[in-house]
């Protein structure tokens, strides 16, 4: 599970092991729909990602933007901030050895970008699997 860094209940109160989660004060984030500083779900929420053996992380509105320019040039996938969370998220995941190259992971995008949420950048080409791996800098672990 992803949420943004200036709104993380969720993320906190998993990383607390608590099965409820506390308010948010002062909520930021420029993704509107992860602006959510408390749930009516909590305890199903993190439930379901203890008994799954899943983690939650949270990401930054920075992280989401490169996300989002990602699957712009890399695939061709107009995200909203909130549909880039989860490749932010996947990110962070991978490099704290959450996920493993091997394994099946699904992002599901939201929404489509209103244009805003990416800033123009030169990127460089890249033709072959290896290439993105590196672009992403998945090709080495944080130890």
């Amino acid at each position: 599970m992803v949420q943004a860094d200036g709104c993380a209940p969720l993320v906190r109160a998993w990383k607390a092991g608590r099965e409820t989660a506390e308010p948010w004060p002062k909520p930021r984030t420029e993704a509107a729909g992860l602006r959510v500083p408390a749930t009516l779900a909590d305890r199903i929420v993190l439930r379901a990602i203890r008994e799954t053996r899943g983690a939650a992380v949270a990401v930054t509105d920075e992280a989401m933007k490169l996300a989002a320019l990602n699957l712009a040039v890399l695939e061709g996938i107009s995200a909203c901030l909130e549909g880039a969370a989860t490749l932010a998220g996947l990110r962070r995941f991978y490099d704290e050895g959450t996920i493993t190259p091997e394994d099946r992971v699904v992002l599901v995008n939201t929404g489509a970008s209103d244009g805003n949420a990416v800033p123009p950048m030169e990127l460089p080409e890249v033709r072959t699997a290896e290439q993105v791996r590196a672009y992403l800098g998945l090709t080495s672990r944080a130890s």
